[in-house]
């Protein structure tokens, strides 16, 4: 989930994004592409983002275990 600087909240579209296998741990690269499509206004008007809702799962768990919210502003 993203919250943009034009006021939406928005979740993930997982259809259409790459699977990253959602385990990110420092000092590590991943690359891929998560797609959000925005209800209101244009990319172009957003200033930063913030905020996202992840899962953490080990090998049995699934996506819904152990969320946890991580607040990270990237200004663009």
């Amino acid at each position: 989930m993203l919250v943009t600087s034009t006021g939406e909240q928005i979740d993930a579209d997982m259809s259409g994004s790459e699977d990253l296998d959602w385990e990110i741990f420092g000092g590590v690269t991943k690359e891929g592409n998560v797609n959000f499509f925005l209800k209101n206004g244009k990319a172009q008007d957003i200033k930063w983002i913030l905020k996202w809702l992840s899962h953490k799962g080990g090998s049995s768990d699934t996506t819904q275990d152990n969320p946890k919210n991580y607040d990270v502003k990237i200004e663009f």
